[in-house]
């Protein structure tokens, strides 16, 4: 008997391409180099927070019912706190494309598939960050520390969530893998 493939191993081989992309992006690499600077470091956080604070107001109390602690999982007061304690908060210089077209439930939680997977990817950007620049949770990398010891649990839980759902919705299944795929390129248009 063979074991059933769950469904967030179809999103992440329906968007490994985008995910390998995304860390070619300039900003991407700068941020996992040893001549990180504190000023790319808080304008890939400015760039981020273009996206992340929008999708966290819009959309998040629609996720609420699919993922139960989504409100736990806002990070866009520790980027403003990042961004604050490296610099000034100011408007991006490269503002996130945003959704034309759908919100759809599958679509959004798509989206909420990167965004977590970046909170999983983050913890090596938080290792560079501290070793380059000497920050930490405290001083300019909560972001990056985000769910601390509570990472690998938290991305489980997410997943947790995505499969179910896509389970019981198997007509949104589309919308998850569109919405990832969306998200992988609005993180690399404004990265690159």
């Amino acid at each position: 008997m063979t074991e059933e493939i769950k469904f967030n191993e179809q999103v992440k081989a329906a968007t490994t391409e985008k995910h390998k992309k995304l860390e070619e992006a300039e900003l991407s690499k700068v941020m996992m180099s040893p001549v990180l600077t504190v000023a790319a470091y808080n304008e890939y956080l400015q760039r981020m927070y273009s996206f992340i604070s929008l999708f966290e107001e819009k959309y998040y109390d629609k996720l609420a019912a699919v993922v139960q602690d989504v409100n736990d999982r806002k990070k866009a007061a520790t980027m403003v706190n990042d961004i604050k304690a490296t610099g000034t908060l100011k408007e991006s210089s490269k503002p996130a494309k945003w959704f034309s077209g759908t919100d759809s439930t599958g679509f959004l939680l798509g989206a909420m598939y990167v965004i977590e997977g970046s909170t999983l990817g983050g913890r090596f950007l938080y290792g560079n960050a501290n070793k380059v620049l000497g920050l930490n949770e405290i001083n300019g990398a909560s972001y990056f520390a985000a769910y601390g010891s509570e990472t690998g649990t938290k991305w489980k839980t997410f997943l947790a969530a995505l499969n179910n759902y896509a389970a019981a919705h198997p007509g949104e299944q589309q919308d998850i893998i569109a919405g990832a795929n969306f998200t992988f390129d609005a993180f690399y248009d404004i990265l690159k």
